[in-house]
């Protein structure tokens, strides 16, 4: 046995024992077989259910952890849906409130702040629509100004077109005739100069009578300039005879300086040069 370590006696398997056994004049080996199937059976059979019992609890787990991950991760999952559908556009969107806890309460948090956001989207949308029809109606008001406006200037200019008409008649005839007193050879220095000056000055009416016709051209664009031929140094002395009057009566020295050097025809508006000089001199007296 010590040399062999034998420990199948038969097909079965066995638990031994060796005890040597040295007494009482006896030098004995004592050798206990007991057959292992006895205790082996339900040692498999304990094995074999706590195997089964390690898998049913593994999967009971994994299902008891999917299920408590869904219940705490679905408010979660809601409240990010109804986030990116809010941002998205859909602004009827809330989020859901399964419980009362950090979640729900920060998902009644998201639903306060997307009814503020409506209605201040709704508030806005109506400012807009108001804003828009008042501009409409502005518009409209402005049109109808620009119409009447155009209708004024239109009315204006053909009250001017007339009365410049009516104007021209008389004076017309108040130059001819003294025109021809001025040929007449009666007439004393004296009255000569009256009669200059009614002839000028009703050059100068005419003048005017054109002016006003001019800027009505001008609000019309309609303005053109005639060019011809004319007299500068004449012009500069019909300008000066008629605002000289009026810088005597300020007692203010009018003095036109190298008015013999200037060219006796130029090319150019003599009207429109004419009322440039007025406006000028007559700012400055």
């Amino acid at each position: 046995w010590k040399n062999q370590q034998i420990r199948n006696f038969s097909t079965r398997q066995w638990f031994i024992r060796v005890q040597p056994y040295e007494k009482m004049g006896l030098n004995w080996l004592i050798i206990a077989a007991v057959p292992q199937e006895p205790y082996m059976a339900p040692l498999r059979q304990g094995i074999y259910y706590s195997l089964l019992i390690t898998f049913v609890v593994l999967v009971l787990a994994i299902f008891l952890y999917v299920k408590s991950t869904d219940i705490v991760l679905k408010p979660i999952r809601n409240l990010i849906q109804a986030t990116e559908r809010f941002t998205a556009g859909e602004f009827a969107e809330r989020a859901a409130v399964f419980r009362e806890d950090e979640i729900g309460i920060l998902s009644r948090a998201f639903n306060k702040m997307a009814d503020e956001i409506c209605q201040l989207i709704n508030s806005l949308e109506g400012k807009i629509k108001k804003r828009t029809s008042e501009l409409e109606q502005m518009n409209q008001l402005a049109r109808q100004a620009q119409l009447e406006a155009q209708e004024a200037n239109e009315t204006k200019g053909a009250f001017l077109a007339n009365m410049s008409h009516e104007l021209r008649t008389p004076l017309s005839a108040i130059l001819g005739y003294s025109e021809l007193l001025q040929g007449d050879a009666g007439l004393s220095k004296r009255n000569r100069d009256y009669l200059a000056t009614i002839h000028r000055s009703g050059l100068h009416m005419l003048t005017l009578i054109n002016d006003v016709l001019d800027i009505a051209k001008i609000e019309s664009k309609k303005m053109s300039l005639a060019c011809a031929a004319f007299d500068l140094a004449e012009q500069v002395d019909a300008v000066t005879n008629m605002l000289k009057v009026r810088a005597d009566a300020k007692q203010l020295e009018f003095v036109v300086a190298g008015s013999d050097s200037l060219p006796r025809a130029v090319q150019g508006d003599a009207t429109k040069l004419r009322i440039v000089l007025l406006n000028l001199i007559g700012n400055a007296i």
